[in-house]
């Protein structure tokens, strides 16, 4: 046999096999490409799917939670009222409305600012005579100057000025018993004028 025909024999067959391994490989590829061609197709299906179940989910998610939220003010409010159940309220005393205040003591108070007031004016009268000193008897006058006292003199009024003493001490005596007649008043109205208080603003 010719060796060149031998030769294109072999490469013709060798070619061959190529050939249907090629064609093989191919028929896969066409499958494979087929079933990319299929699964592109069937993805916005899939994302429809995805996307109604996750609506579903949501839904079912809020109803379930409002159900929770629900059952525990259920139980809340059942707690509620067993704890009630076991408490009683009883009225031992009604209110009502008294009829002389708990306090202050108003006698008490107003007595003790009059006693307060005495004592500040009998304080700066003290104070006023401890600062301007003046000598009452001619051994008291001895006693700090060391000096013998002839003599003195009692009083010596100008006649002018005794109105004005007079007015003086008709001032004073008549603020000393304002004061006392306003304390007297204020010890004994003091139920009377709160009353009519209470009526003329309530």
């Amino acid at each position: 046999m010719n060796p060149v025909y031998q030769n294109l024999r072999m490469a013709l067959s060798q070619a061959d096999a190529e050939l249907a391994e090629l064609r093989g490989q191919l028929a896969a590829q066409d499958d494979a490409v087929a079933n990319l061609r299929s699964k592109v197709d069937a993805i916005p299906e899939v994302e429809a799917e995805l996307l109604r179940l996750s609506r579903d989910y949501d839904v079912n998610k809020k109803q379930y939670d409002e159900m929770l939220q629900r059952l525990e003010s259920a139980r809340i409010s059942e707690q509620a009222d067993q704890s009630t159940e076991n408490v009683k309220f009883r009225v031992i005393e009604p209110p009502a409305l008294p009829l002389a205040p708990s306090g202050p003591q108003r006698a008490a108070l107003s007595g003790i600012v009059l006693l307060a007031s005495m004592a500040a004016g009998l304080g700066l009268a003290f104070l006023m005579q401890q600062l301007r000193p003046v000598f009452s008897t001619r051994d008291s006058l001895r006693q700090v100057t060391g000096l013998p006292v002839i003599g003195a003199v009692t009083a010596a009024i100008v006649e002018g000025f005794c109105p004005w003493y007079r007015r003086q001490t008709a001032l004073v005596g008549g603020a000393l018993l304002t004061l006392m007649a306003v304390f007297m008043l204020n010890v004994l109205l003091q139920d009377n004028v709160r009353a009519a208080l209470r009526s003329i603003v309530g």
